[in-house]
């Protein structure tokens, strides 16, 4: 039975938390574990793997990282526009050193949540 008050996202949270921390390919099952204070089965009740948990962690990066650069950037064009992307985009990477590297990689093709997100991310941009 799942811990009380634990769920996908108090599971995500925590996980990208870590990954900040200590960086996301360090980050174990067993470690996000033993930060919630539960077995790493109880996690299976929340996240499929490893794998399942990376792609989360992608696409809550994407997301963050798509609202962040679209406020930078509303309203303004130009060198404008670009410069405050990019100051977006250098000061997520600082804050979320474990997250950003997530939102670098190119979403599998049969990810539509995903494609969907990158392509917000991208369409701030064209």
């Amino acid at each position: 039975m799942p811990r009380s008050g634990l769920n996908t996202q108090a599971v995500v949270d925590a996980a990208a938390r870590l990954a900040d921390a200590q960086g996301l390919e360090r980050m174990t099952l067993k470690q996000l574990a033993a930060e919630l204070k539960v077995r790493p089965p109880s996690l299976f009740s929340h996240v499929h793997g490893s794998a399942d948990l990376r792609r989360q962690l992608q696409l809550r990066a994407l997301r963050l990282m798509a609202a962040r650069v679209g406020r930078a950037a509303i309203g303004r064009a130009g060198d404008d526009a670009v410069i405050a992307a990019a100051t977006a985009m250098r000061d997520f990477a600082r804050e979320h050193p474990g997250l950003y590297p997530a939102s670098l990689q190119a979403p599998p093709s049969d990810d539509a949540e995903l494609t969907a997100a990158a392509e917000q991310f991208t369409s701030i941009f064209f």
